[in-house]
């Protein structure tokens, strides 16, 4: 008899958490993961499994940083309304001491007073953080609203394609086939549209909180492109699906 068995990893919400973000560059609430490795049997869970470490969600741009167990274990809140302030004074009351020099230097790039190389470093960790967002996006398999409307096409185009057919006059047409080509035709969509998923989301989510990040820098369109090269030949997913003049017509929108 073959018995499945082994571990696997089961993730649970602790709460809420004021945290630093560096996409956002401030303090925002974070959602706190609570990360297990549990034992199974046939899939069914047995105890309460070995703690492996926390995720910390950005609610703004849903950076993800992980945090092993031996670093802390975070205080959170269970208010699903609270405010980041609130959050800060209630989970994370020494937030500004710790992040003090982060905060310094996030005052120098709203005055404009950053080097030249601290300059670019930040508009290549702003890329970098972006890159970060699109892989986690792309690790698992994602229906937005087209591909969802082409998986209910695939369910209900072939019966419809074979219920019209039936209904002509005489055409000699086999409903059946008809209702097979319709429903391949759809699969073969759908498939396309998940596979494109990380460009309709490069461009419809994370480029906006791209664009928040690098606006106070001023990149120059020779300077996004030469990063959008680098990551391209890194082979970063990011360099792949945006491209320079996505990022600069984005940039000429006023900030909302």
């Amino acid at each position: 008899m073959f018995i499945v068995w082994g571990t696997k990893i089961l993730r649970s919400t602790a709460g809420r958490r004021a945290d630093y973000c560096l996409l956002c560059r401030g303090f925002q609430p974070h959602r706190v993961i609570r990360v297990k490795s549990v034992g199974h049997v046939y899939y069914v869970p047995l105890g309460f499994g070995k703690l492996v470490g926390f995720e910390h969600v950005c609610e703004s741009c849903n950076l993800k940083r992980y945090h092993e167990p031996d670093e802390f274990d975070p205080l959170t809140s269970s208010d699903r309304h609270a405010d980041v302030e609130t959050l800060i004074a209630d989970t994370n009351p020494d937030a500004r001491r710790e992040w003090a020099s982060r905060l310094a230097i996030d005052d120098r790039i709203r005055s404009d007073k950053l080097l030249p190389g601290e300059r670019s470093a930040f508009l290549d960790e702003s890329f970098t953080l972006a890159n970060v967002l699109l892989v986690h996006r792309t690790a698992a398999t994602h229906f937005d609203s087209l591909s969802s409307l082409g998986m209910l096409a695939t369910i209900a185009v072939p019966f419809a394609v074979a219920a019209i057919v039936s209904m002509l006059p005489k055409t000699g047409a086999d409903p059946v086939g008809m209702a097979v080509v319709a429903g391949f035709v759809c699969a073969m969509l759908t498939i396309i549209l998940l596979a494109t998923d990380g460009r309709r989301h490069t461009r419809r989510t994370i480029l906006p909180v791209l664009i928040r990040a690098i606006r106070p820098l001023r990149p120059t369109v020779e300077e996004i492109d030469g990063i959008l090269e680098s990551l391209h030949a890194r082979k970063d997913k990011l360099g792949k699906v945006l491209k320079t003049h996505q990022v600069v017509d984005a940039l000429t929108f006023p900030a909302d």
